[in-house]
């Protein structure tokens, strides 16, 4: 029972303990964000607790993560530049509640709007570019209430990622309100992929780990399908 982040500890257990397929997993929501229980449509502990009574279990994919030598793992975001400049900043806005997302978005844009130079390998192509950010999820949503990748499922086996390269101001500013809708994805400058892998080459680049401020680039990012078992009928 908790977060985002709650979950993230939950999961590394079970996924490093090699029990991810066949300790189920049950989540009750007690966080600020619970962002991943809005995919399981139960935002009430209530709800969530009968679900688990129900006893109905599904597998879902989980992203493996190496960082030089460490492997670790994310069931819901991975996020660079903006994405991880937001969540540093919505740690120091808890007494803000479930909106501090919202409000450390906006003070990164209008405050400290800051582009990155992003060197990666997404689906094959190599990118190297000024960027706003970069997310990978395997989630719909992300923070609290955005859905950031419309199209994203728990189990098809993909990485649903999103670029914004170099904007202004006022682009990112409608860009930020259009992800409350999905409708961003269909922004020119927003580019919505699905790949089973890709990597970030750029160095020392701090990075949003399902809502956890840890880990740093270089990173490799692989999808494993169906790696493990929650209380859910998907």
């Amino acid at each position: 029972m908790g977060g985002d982040g709650t979950i993230h500890e939950t999961v590394l257990g079970l996924m490093e303990s090699g029990q991810g397929r066949s300790v189920p997993l049950g989540i009750i929501p007690g966080g600020t964000g619970n962002a991943f229980i809005g995919d399981l449509g139960c935002r009430d502990p209530v709800q969530a607790a009968n679900q688990i009574i129900d006893g109905k279990v599904s597998l879902i994919d989980i992203m493996r993560i190496t960082q030089r030598e460490e492997i670790t793992y994310a069931f819901n975001v991975i996020g660079w530049g903006m994405a991880s400049d937001v969540n540093i900043q919505a740690e120091r806005l808890r007494w803000l509640g479930s909106s501090r997302y919202s409000f450390a978005a906006v003070i990164n844009i209008m405050k400290f709007f800051k582009k990155r130079r992003l060197k990666m390998t997404l689906a094959g192509e190599v990118i190297d570019c000024n960027s706003l950010f970069f997310v990978a999820l395997n989630t719909i949503h992300t923070g609290k209430g955005m859905k950031m990748a419309p199209h994203a499922k728990l189990n098809d086996g993909l990485i649903d990622t999103i670029l914004v390269r170099d904007v202004s101001k006022l682009k990112a500013l409608k860009i930020f309100i259009q992800v409350f809708f999905g409708d961003h994805i269909s922004d020119p400058s927003v580019e919505y992929r699905q790949v089973k892998t890709f990597s970030i080459h750029t160095k020392d680049d701090f990075l949003n780990i399902d809502g956890e401020n840890t880990g740093q680039t270089p990173i490799e990012v692989s999808m494993i399908p169906n790696a493990l078992q929650i209380f859910a009928d998907l």
